[in-house]
């Protein structure tokens, strides 16, 4: 079993939760296909921004592991505390077999108890946002993986919505999850996550060597293209997600294990 990364009480962690159902495997084909649908068939919610990100099976390369890595699944719920949400949520992770869930502005705060918001089989590590209303990260991991909060300096930066997970896929393959959400009007300068993020990356290269790294998000207006020049990661989905924009993002270095 996994266990909470710090103690409770602590106002700057990531609570944890472990439970028991266990999905079915990840199917051996991919596909990266941006989407929009309605929270609830019964609630006029905002509509929401998926994203379904696979691996997919190619012929037999010796920079390719042999096993499939997770299926990562992005959205931005508008919080998952209204009504439905975390009922809509529980079906898509289960319709798209998803093992790694990336929400951005979940709205959740200190007085949401994480156990209100636990999907059967997977860990919960959250971010929420500090002295807004709105905002805030989370990811769910499936406990067929080990996963833990990266020893990252970027984890713990106020004001700014960033976490850094580390997933292990095997022995011998590790992948690296960032989560980001950048909101329209952010109370620091674009710059400093820029830079935040390019340090993040920087340091958990070092610790994690040869991992597969994934960057994702709701990152808004924020200009990417530092993702590119400066550590190599590339830009996956390029459809619209959000009226004609692209604004929730996923980045890998192996962009050969993913397909558009």
């Amino acid at each position: 079993t996994l266990e909470s990364q710090t103690p409770a009480g602590d106002s700057t962690g990531i609570p944890t939760i472990v439970t028991k159902r266990r999905l079915p495997p990840s199917p051996a084909w991919g596909r990266f296909q941006p989407s929009v649908r309605a929270c609830s068939d019964n609630h006029s919610d905002r509509n929401r921004n998926l994203i379904d990100c696979r691996t997919y099976a190619k012929q037999p390369d010796a920079r390719k592991p042999s096993l499939l890595l997770p299926t990562v699944y992005l959205l931005n719920p508008t919080s998952i505390a209204k009504e439905h949400a975390l009922e809509q949520l529980k079906l898509d992770v289960a319709n798209c077999c998803a093992d790694v869930v990336i929400l951005c502005e979940t709205w959740l705060k200190p007085k949401h108890d994480s156990n209100l918001f636990e999907i059967s089989n997977y860990t919960l590590y959250r971010h929420d946002r500090n002295g807004r209303k709105g905002g805030g990260l989370c990811i769910y991991v499936s406990n067929q993986y080990k996963s833990s909060l990266c020893a990252c300096n970027a984890n713990y930066v106020l004001f700014v919505e960033l976490m850094w997970l580390k997933v292990t896929i095997s022995e011998r393959l590790d992948m690296v999850v960032g989560a980001c959400y950048h909101p329209p009007k952010p109370r620091y300068q674009e710059f400093d996550l820029s830079r935040l993020i390019v340090a993040g990356i920087e340091e958990l290269e070092q610790q994690n060597p040869n991992s597969v790294i994934i960057f994702a998000g709701d990152l808004n207006q924020l200009d990417c293209n530092f993702l590119e020049t400066q550590r190599g990661l590339v830009q996956v989905n390029h459809d619209a997600t959000h009226g004609c924009n692209v604004l929730d993002k996923f980045f890998t270095n192996r962009p050969d294990l993913f397909i558009s």
